[in-house]
């Protein structure tokens, strides 16, 4: 990235000579009345100042003040501006795509469709995308549902007015330097959902990407493949690494492997003691040191990362005893500790600590449907902006955000052994999974990406729940594909607690999709019976619209109408994707479920084609880079 260069003549001299000079910056105009905060200050006598700590392309605005005693003289610059590293993509819908212009429209563009020059410039996750209007400047809502940078595949949702008459043009930018860009932000992820009660895209998480609820999963949904399994290693607590190495954790041991998991290259066999313990818990890697929780009494103890001998350790114990694990989170700097606990209600906060002294810098309080915290947590790994626990109690990841919110239940799927304490690099999380006492295998997962956004399957029973606030006028999507020709059951809305048969079912029912079993209604058929087969993806939306009418559509189209119903909904206070009732499996779903929501109101027949052709026409929109 260019950088900003001032130069100028100091004609300051004896009894006027300056103290010092001191520099600003801010990102709109400012005068001596509204100073930003001084950015840096210079010697007496500069005459340059070369501003590299911009990591963010964009427009800067500059005063440079002389300073003498009490008083200062500022110059004020005109804008800088600082072009962005990367080029634009520009996604095009083309005119007649849509019948009609479609307001608010979160469009969905497949990254695997971007050019490769676009996996040059994204950041890790694609933390540093931004979407614009046509315009280059607008800003737009965007949600990144899933961003794998290593196999360049991924899913974005933008929110937009798609027109009929005219093409729609929407800016994809890498900003280079960028930070993510949080869920609750003005353009954050929630805002692309904001007319929405409920939606879930699986693959990275399991979250109602509209911020309104927090999910809960049930059984074993999984959102994750199983990439890689290691032979036998030797350790129990977890595995930490550096993306080229690993090392494992034992009860008391440290064990450094080769990349390929096979030779163990290095060791330390008493690291408790080293820090004055007797055993270890989960740890992480940062800044070429390993921190592992040690016991009795509680410290994170210190290592280094390349020959494992130890450095130091902080007595934490005052804040915290029952060594679980740590993660490192880069955006504040500071190493959260999770604690094992095999008692209700579990911990509810996560500590943080100063990785550099040890020192105590709070708690984050975890919250989640049931008022409990994550049962027998192993360990905390950071991943994507978030963090994932380890919970051996279930054997899967529970997904804690920055500001606490929990998707209970867990998440990742069966390990087929006791989950433990892992790490994430490039797209994947490594786990180590206890197999014998002090044996286990290292496991490499990676998020889903299908064809209807981020992905889950179903191969025993499992769902998803998010709660909604009761409405009689809704409209519901599924989008999915089976694995066997049993009745299941794909989406529902249906009361919460232990109140069963008084759901709305969207079903295959053994020979052909149904898209309404109605406990107060007839059951809804289409004209003609769809019968997709077990390898293909179909969308279902099914709405209703109080006691005027119910409608049904399949893949875009098909439309059903039933005018003479009983209201539902008012009673109907979970949506289910996966499963038909909040507290049972019966005819749980098998195969896979893609990008699924429920929201108030009944969609247009435009809008409907317009959702299931983003997904089937491969001319529904173009990329180019510009």
């Amino acid at each position: 990235m260019l950088v900003p260069r001032f130069t100028w003549t100091d004609r300051n001299s004896g009894a006027a000579q300056e103290d010092e000079f001191r520099v600003y910056r801010d990102t709109a105009p400012f005068d001596a009345e509204s100073l930003p905060a001084v950015l840096t200050t210079l010697a007496a006598d500069s005459e340059e100042f070369i501003d590299d700590s911009i990591e963010i392309s964009g427009t800067y605005y500059y005063g440079i003040g002389a300073v003498k005693g009490a008083m200062e003289a500022i110059t004020f610059s005109a804008a800088v501006v600082l072009p962005n590293a990367a080029p634009d993509y520009a996604v095009t819908i083309p005119s007649g795509k849509v019948s009609s212009d479609l307001a608010n429209f979160p469009l969905l563009i497949d990254l695997a469709d971007m050019p490769t020059s676009f996996w040059t410039h994204a950041s890790r996750g694609g933390e540093n995308l931004r979407a614009y209007a046509a315009d280059g400047v607008t800003e737009l809502p965007l949600d990144v549902i899933t961003c794998l940078n290593d196999t360049q595949q991924g899913c974005l949702a933008v929110k937009a007015t798609v027109t009929s008459a005219s093409a729609t043009t929407i800016i994809i930018r890498p900003l280079i330097g960028a930070p993510r860009v949080l869920a609750a932000a003005t353009y954050g992820r929630n805002a692309v959902w904001s007319d929405y009660q409920a939606v879930l895209a699986g693959g990275q998480d399991f979250q109602n990407r509209t911020g309104k609820s927090l999910a809960r999963t049930w059984g074993y949904p999984q959102g994750y493949e199983l990439v890689s399994t290691s032979g036998s290693v030797t350790g129990a607590q977890g595995v930490v690494g550096d993306g080229s190495t690993f090392v494992v954790i034992g009860t008391n041991a440290l064990r450094k492997y080769d990349a390929t998991l096979a030779t163990v290259t290095d060791s330390n066999l008493n690291p408790a003691g080293d820090a004055g313990g007797s055993t270890c818990g989960g740890g992480c890697y940062h800044d070429g040191k390993i921190y592992v929780l040690t016991a009795s009494p509680q410290k994170i103890a210190v290592f280094d990362y390349g020959t494992l001998d130890f450095i130091t350790a902080f007595d934490i114990s005052a804040t915290g005893t029952g060594a679980g694990g740590l993660a490192y989170n880069p955006e504040d700097g500071l190493l959260y500790a999770v604690l094992f606990d095999t008692t209700s209600p579990y911990p509810l906060t996560m500590l943080k600590y100063d990785p550099v002294d040890g020192s105590y810098e709070g708690t984050l309080t975890v919250q989640t449907q049931s008022g409990s915290g994550v049962p027998d947590a192993q360990g905390v790994i950071w991943y994507r902006g978030a963090f994932y626990i380890p919970s051996s109690g279930t054997s899967r990841l529970w997904r804690i955000s920055t500001v606490g919110l929990v998707t209970e239940g867990g998440e990742l799927g069966q390990t087929g052994g006791t989950i433990q304490d892992g790490f994430a690099t490039g797209d994947s999380i490594y786990l180590f999974v206890l197999t014998g006492s002090e044996t286990g295998q290292v496991q490499r997962w990676r998020p889903f990406v299908d064809s209807f956004g981020g992905g889950m399957r179903l191969t025993a029973n499992g769902r998803v729940t998010m709660p909604v606030t009761p409405t009689t006028v809704w409209t519901v999507r599924a989008t999915a594909r089976r694995s066997d020709a049993t009745v299941r059951v794909f989406a529902a809305m249906s009361p919460g607690g232990s109140t069963f048969g008084n759901s709305v079912n969207m079903a295959w029912g053994g020979s052909n999709i149904r898209p309404a079993y109605d406990s107060s209604n007839l059951n809804l058929d289409f004209s003609s019976p769809p019968a997709p087969g077990t390898s293909t993806d179909f969308m279902v939306h099914l709405a209703y619209d109080g006691t005027t009418a119910r409608h049904a559509w399949y893949n875009g189209g098909s439309k059903i109408t039933d005018s003479v119903i009983v209201a539902r909904g008012s009673d109907l206070d979970f949506v289910i994707f996966g499963g038909e009732r909040e507290t049972s499996d019966t005819n749980s779903w098998r195969g896979r479920i893609g990008l699924c929501y429920m929201r108030n109101g009944v969609l247009s027949d435009a809008w409907i084609a317009a959702e299931y052709a983003n997904y089937t026409d491969a001319a529904f929109y173009s990329i180019v880079e510009v």
